[in-house]
């Protein structure tokens, strides 16, 4: 097989994401299976790469040193801002080779490409549901748990996804 090549014939059993090479297939269902992973001392999270893991850790001390030129938003590495500005000048690399939808990031396309496939490899223990992204799963079990995280700082009113606070605090403006 040729590196350079698009053909990505190695898939995750878990989630269909395709690899071009087998030992980053493997690397990458460490996330499904929790084996060999690097935990955060700070607290339970665990990462499949090293490097993920020392990112991960700057949320910790709020270090963001990387700041968008156009915004200041920061980020935790080099390779987040330059995911983070192609918001601004539109440039969508990634694009769908069923239907032609272009994105900023390759992991929106592996997402989208799951509405072709019918694949919807998150699955709730709690009910039957399943779900296209692990963020949507999360999202999902929070109506199992009760959980509300996102807390308006006016009123301490709580919500279960971050677009319901904003909705929420333009109630305040008025």
């Amino acid at each position: 097989m040729k590196i350079h090549s698009e053909e990505m014939p190695f898939m995750c059993s878990f989630c269909g994401k395709s690899f071009k090479r087998e030992r980053n297939m493997k690397k990458h269902e460490r996330c499904h299976t929790r084996e060999n992973v690097f935990s955060c001392s700070q607290c339970d999270r665990s990462f499949v790469y090293k490097a993920t893991l020392i990112r991960h850790e700057l949320t910790h001390s709020g270090e963001r040193p990387y700041l968008c030129s156009d915004c200041g938003k920061g980020f935790f590495s080099h390779a987040e801002l330059l995911k983070h500005e192609r918001f601004h000048t539109g440039h969508k690399p990634f694009q769908c080779p069923q239907c032609g939808k272009k994105f900023t990031q390759s992991c929106y396309l592996t997402i989208h490409l799951r509405y072709h496939t019918g694949a919807r490899p998150y699955s709730c223990s709690e009910c039957d549901k399943s779900f296209l992204s692990a963020n949507r799963l999360k999202r999902h079990q929070r109506t199992h748990s009760g959980e509300k995280p996102y807390l308006c700082l006016e009123c301490g009113k709580g919500f279960r996804q971050s677009y319901h606070l904003k909705t929420h605090l333009r109630t305040h403006l008025s």
